[in-house]
């Protein structure tokens, strides 16, 4: 028996799990704290497209794309490993701009591995679709009727 009740929002593609949304939660925070490492950026520009690009793939991540999810995992990646870098590059730096990078480094830690998470549930829960082709009528043979015999 189905319910009446549909799983997905009228918005969203594809059903989205708890850890989707954790996921796309951690990317918008994410986005939200590279806009406080603009300091110690060499241009706004730079910080302005992680933002943008954190936020599209959030967005995607929520509606529930497919490929959403390793590419959440790919984004926690890029961002993590460019925040520890620039902090190991910068040395002595201190202010916002030096707990913008450590904030982003703990968001993508945790955020990949709740995308990881999601794409594993993702896949687990994935149902096999059966297929069922109908022949055309003209193919089938018609039944022998035997007249039935009691004894």
């Amino acid at each position: 028996m189905t319910s009446p009740v549909p799983r997905t929002l009228p918005w969203q593609l594809e059903p989205v799990s708890s850890l989707g949304t954790i996921t796309a939660g951690a990317l918008v925070a994410l986005a939200v704290d590279v806009l406080f490492a603009w300091q110690i950026s060499p241009t706004a520009l730079v910080p302005l497209g992680a933002v943008f690009g954190l936020l599209f793939i959030a967005v995607r991540v929520m509606r529930g794309f497919g490929g959403s999810l390793p590419g959440a995992v790919a984004a926690f990646a890029v961002t993590g490993l460019g925040a520890a870098a620039a902090m190991a590059l910068d040395g002595p730096a201190v202010g916002v701009g030096r707990s913008a990078l450590v904030v982003a480094v703990v968001l993508a830690t945790f955020g990949s591995s709740a995308a990881f998470a999601a794409w594993v549930e993702r896949r687990r829960r994935a149902q096999p679709v059966i297929e069922i082709t109908r022949t055309s009528p003209e193919r089938l043979t018609p039944a022998r009727s035997r007249p039935r015999v009691y004894r």
